[in-house]
């Protein structure tokens, strides 16, 4: 009969006192029942709950597997074509979502990046010293950071005329005057 005793659990001992304990052990020998002996569990009152979970799950059975050709799925039924009266319904229902989508999508959303865009579109072409004198009186802010979120729209739509209309006669990055 062998012992197996796990030496792993940190004690507090140094590798060479753990060597010397493994060898001590291995050493022994107890004697050996003639008579399997019964199996004994030893708990604190600490553990009681959990050697008694081990314990009970050890007596469970392990769930035994199904016997026989797995049972077919339950059949459904094919798809009916729909009537007249449902396809034109479908059709008016479709109709009406998109048109109600439809101006939505076409609506632009303007943020504070929107308005860093047409700023960077004046600064390509007219440069970037053009872009620092003209900007905080298109915008109406001295920086692009202080427009708040009500005149985002305002501001884009502002920076973007004068980027097209060029008011204040600036030359056009590479084009030849």
């Amino acid at each position: 009969m062998k012992i197996d005793i796990d030496l792993n659990v940190n004690v507090g001992l140094t590798a060479p006192a753990m060597a010397l304990v493994e060898r001590l052990l291995s050493s022994v020998t107890l004697p050996v029942p003639s008579t399997p002996a019964p199996a004994v569990s030893v708990s604190s009152p600490a553990s009681d709950t959990a050697s008694d979970a081990v314990s009970a799950a050890a007596e469970e059975k392990p769930a035994s597997k199904p016997r026989g050709r797995p049972k077919k799925a339950a059949e459904i039924p094919a798809p009916t074509e729909p009537t007249a009266d449902e396809a034109a319904q479908d059709a008016e229902d479709e109709a009406a979502e998109s048109a109600a989508q439809a101006p939505e999508a076409d609506k632009e959303v303007f943020t504070l990046d929107s308005v860093r865009q047409a700023a960077g579109a004046y600064a390509q072409r007219f440069g970037m010293p053009a872009a620092q004198a003209d900007l905080p009186a298109v915008i109406g802010f001295d920086k692009i950071s202080a427009v708040p979120e009500g005149s985002f729209e305002a501001a884009t739509l502002a920076v973007r005329r004068a980027t097209a209309e060029n008011p204040k006669g600036h030359a056009v990055l590479g084009v030849a005057a």
